[in-house]
């Protein structure tokens, strides 16, 4: 085909063509960033035209959403489980529910080589539970999402907003058994630049065990990732470990897609919309205790009822969705494109991954010398 997904611009990497391709001539490749992406096969391909009709780039989504959309902050009864959740523990309490009922979960993982992907499990969802600031490997998710919806199972996926697009126009219709939850989603990191990083410890430091990308060791207001080595070192609050916070804060290695998302506004696509609270220190104090406070948007009917069936495992109080948005702008707005994101690219291309973080992080030599300064003044509580 002349006018096919792998010269679409702006790829969102939904896995929605490579999922629907009948002759399975689409394979999803990395790119030159390490983005996954179309590639056709033009021997087996047959022009049937299925990837154009359900690229959800280049379709105009709609979807029915509820008169009065609701907006609530909440938190997980249990201590235990905000504890190991990165804001509130809502999604445990949903995925709870659908173990309890039989039903099947789709989530994001670090699996043990440290790529992240999405898997299927009808027990065990503990590695589904944090962030990961990578976008996800889908794989074959849609394709089994189908067929098990197909055998009348009760499905939750969970997504980003453009992998919750691509999973609706692959099904081409809604069902009943099938609940979304997307996130408040700030554009995933290059999995190439993450593989780098993984490289980078691991030829420093020794071989990884498990990564946390965010944690509450010092609190849910700060941001603490935490690297767990085959030794038994537990890193955190280093210059290592803090290497793939700033550059996801830089938001220079993003998907181009995310800089001009088409999903980023209150129209969301999930049943259930679910982030962190932020701005809750102002908005609602006294509910903030720095262990975790999820925000979520009910969306459609279906999520009003997934609520409602959950609400007795959670603390909650219905908000004005104003009065957060100024604190999570990315509910209604992309992440702003930078002309230091041609630069950085540049600079990887010229001297690799170790170029990107002594040009950007940490790693420069008077950054090196004000964060440990910070940390002995910290220490001796004269920093604040």
């Amino acid at each position: 085909m002349k006018n096919n997904v792998e010269k679409v611009e702006k790829c969102y990497g939904c896995s929605a063509c490579f999922n629907i391709c009948p002759t399975k001539c689409i394979s999803m490749k990395p790119n030159k960033r390490g983005f996954l992406e179309p590639v056709i096969d033009y021997e087996k391909c047959i022009n049937c035209g299925a990837c154009i009709r359900i690229c959800p780039r280049m379709k105009e989504y709609r979807k029915e959403v509820l008169k009065n959309p609701k907006t609530y902050i909440l938190k997980n009864k249990s201590k235990e489980i905000r504890n190991i959740s990165t804001s509130g523990g809502f999604f445990s309490s949903i995925a709870d529910y659908f173990i309890e009922n039989n039903g099947v979960i789709y989530g994001c993982i670090v699996d043990e080589d440290l790529k992240i992907k999405h898997i299927r499990t009808e027990c065990d969802y503990s590695r589904m539970r944090g962030s990961k600031y990578v976008q996800s490997d889908l794989g074959n998710t849609f394709a089994e999402i189908k067929k098990d919806l197909l055998d009348n199972k009760l499905v939750l996926f969970t997504g980003s907003p453009c992998q919750c697009a691509g999973l609706k126009t692959y099904l081409g219709k809604d069902y009943d058994n099938l609940y979304i939850i997307d996130f408040i989603c700030h554009g995933p990191q290059s999995p190439l630049i993450w593989s780098e990083y993984i490289n980078f410890l691991t030829e420093k430091n020794g071989k990884i065990k498990d990564y946390h990308f965010r944690t509450k060791l010092n609190g849910w207001h700060s941001h603490t990732e935490v690297i767990e080595y085959e030794s038994g070192i537990k890193e955190y609050d280093t210059l290592d470990s803090s290497l793939n916070k700033e550059l996801f804060h830089l938001g220079l290695s993003l998907r181009e897609a995310c800089y001009h998302c088409q999903f980023t506004s209150l129209n969301r696509l999930g049943d259930i919309t679910m982030g962190d609270a932020w701005g809750l220190e102002k908005i609602k104090p006294e509910f903030d205790d720095n262990l975790g406070t999820s925000l979520i948007l009910i969306n459609s009917e279906k999520g009003n009822k997934l609520f409602n069936q959950i609400k007795n495992t959670i603390s909650y109080l219905e908000q004005d969705i104003e009065d957060y948005i100024v604190y999570n702008p990315r509910l209604k707005t992309s992440r702003p494109n930078s002309k230091k994101r041609d630069e950085f690219w540049k600079i990887y291309d010229k001297k690799g991954f170790k170029g990107i973080i002594k040009k950007y992080t940490g790693y420069s030599f008077f950054k090196k010398v004000k964060k440990i300064i910070k940390r002995i003044l910290t220490k001796l509580h004269l920093w604040k």
